[in-house]
């Protein structure tokens, strides 16, 4: 019983952590994983779970984008801003359902297709022969910490859209 404990732990570690390298296959599964947990959280009727599955999703898809990044030799800074942004805009607007109002439409289009080009470029682009393991975003020196100033500008902002919404 404790080595399949110890291999779930392995498992869940292996998405995410911050350490490490993914090359184009295991960052494709890191993302098909994270949009699983997303969807299992989404479909638990307890308010605000889905929201915390994509929070969820948006962790672990941070950390694949940084792994990749590695195996493309770049720090990718601008891919976890660009990430960021994605995950916590749509965590605002679309639980509330007006990433397709006639206000925010246009900024989700944009903000969609600047995330779709980001991943495509990931995922697609031959990473290097020698990937440095050492290469991280300013952004994720400490990820933790960068995970809950993330968090905080998703409060904020929801509070504030809320706000808006209600006046």
């Amino acid at each position: 019983m404790n080595k399949k404990i110890e291999e779930i732990k392995q498992f869940f570690a292996y998405y995410c952590s911050f350490k490490g390298i993914y090359k184009r296959i295991p960052f494709w599964g890191a993302l098909i994983f994270g949009s699983l947990v997303f969807y299992v959280f989404s479909q638990i009727p307890v308010p605000y779970f889905d929201i915390v599955g994509w929070l969820g999703y948006f962790y672990i898809a941070l950390s694949a984008y940084q792994k990749r990044c590695r195996d493309l030799h770049i720090k990718g800074s601008w891919m976890i801003a660009v990430v960021s942004v994605f995950f916590i805009y749509m965590a605002i607007t679309h639980p509330l359902g007006i990433d397709k109002s006639e206000f925010f439409l246009p900024i989700s289009q944009i903000i969609l297709f600047v995330y779709l080009c980001v991943y495509l470029y990931a995922q697609f682009m031959p990473g290097k022969k020698e990937a440095d393991e050492h290469l991280t975003s300013l952004l994720l020196k400490h990820p933790k910490a960068y995970f809950a100033f993330c968090l905080l500008l998703f409060l904020l902002g929801r509070v504030m859209i809320e706000n808006w919404l209600a006046d």
